[in-house]
């Protein structure tokens, strides 16, 4: 009788001990859903106003032009254009993608077809970030702050 006691305690005791791992288990998977990515949101440039919403899809991100600014109307952008595409994690606040350019050869001409262009993306501390394109023919740093 005494063996059986100490076989049926043995058996509780592992049930117990898995009920907590299985109860931490997926407490942890439901926390981890709520956990803010960085880089998802609404970025508003801060020289002129423009505005991306950045999504995740799928493991890359990309951007949609959700406010077009004087700026960006003059070569003819518009609202829903995919303004920064195939970004990538590279470290905890840096990313690569591709960047979403027009140009005119001179004033008056109409702008040429868009291209996409390698980019990073930094984000800092204050909730800002820092685009840097791969162009050596003009400083391509901008700032942009979160707006949500």
């Amino acid at each position: 009788m005494k063996g059986g006691m100490s076989m049926m305690k043995s058996i509780v005791t592992k049930k117990i001990v898995l009920f907590i791992f299985l109860c931490s288990f997926f407490l942890v998977a439901a926390c981890s859903k709520f956990v803010k990515d960085p880089l998802v949101g609404k970025w508003e440039r801060i020289s002129d106003g423009a505005v991306v919403e950045v999504s995740k899809i799928g493991d890359a991100y990309q951007s949609k032009l959700s406010k077009v600014s004087k700026s960006l109307k003059e070569y003819s952008f518009t609202e829903k254009y995919i303004k920064w595409k195939e970004i990538k994690q590279i470290t905890k606040n840096n990313y690569r993608g591709q960047e979403l350019h027009k140009y005119r050869k001179m004033i008056n001409w109409p702008t040429n077809d868009p291209y996409y262009e390698e980019f990073s993306i930094k984000i800092r501390e204050d909730n800002t970030l820092e685009t840097n394109g791969a162009s050596n023919r003009l400083d391509t740093i901008q700032q942009w702050k979160k707006v949500e």
